[in-house]
């Protein structure tokens, strides 16, 4: 079996066969983006980048080179429920961070509650964004 980069990967590094590269962006829905734009900025240090006019309020935010997409709409069926309480088994986003036991500190600073993983096997905590969305916190690099 040929395992040299161009058989393995034809379309190139960081792109599967099929074209496909790698995650632009995630979207959110949110309730009320001015506590949501607190905990994306201030809370995880996201930066605020131009977004064009669109028939809905939101704002998009980039985090290293992963763009954060809030979507400022109530909340319906349709849409999905984001579950009641932080649970690592909710669809989710999970980030990577430096210091894990100071990231902690720093989300129980800001009035947060992480929860942590099922399995000790794996550092993981999850917390809920001001509209009940999961986000998680790893220490794993890529």
């Amino acid at each position: 079996m040929d395992t040299s980069p161009t058989s393995v990967n034809p379309a190139g590094a960081g792109t599967t066969a099929t074209g496909v590269r790698y995650a632009h962006h995630i979207s959110f829905r949110v309730d009320d983006l001015q506590a949501s734009l607190d905990f994306y900025e201030r809370v995880l240090g996201c930066t605020r980048i131009e977004r064009p006019v669109l028939s809905v309020p939101g704002a998009w935010l980039v985090l290293d080179q992963l763009q954060i997409h809030l979507i400022e709409w109530r909340a319906e069926p349709r849409l999905g429920t984001p579950p009641h309480e932080a649970t690592p088994y909710a669809n989710h986003v999970a980030f990577s961070v430096v210091d894990y036991p100071a990231f902690r500190a720093h989300l129980i600073a800001n009035g947060l509650q992480p929860v942590d993983g099922p399995d000790p096997k794996v550092t993981q905590m999850v917390v809920q964004d001001p509209s009940g969305n999961v986000v998680e916190f790893t220490p794993y690099m890529r």
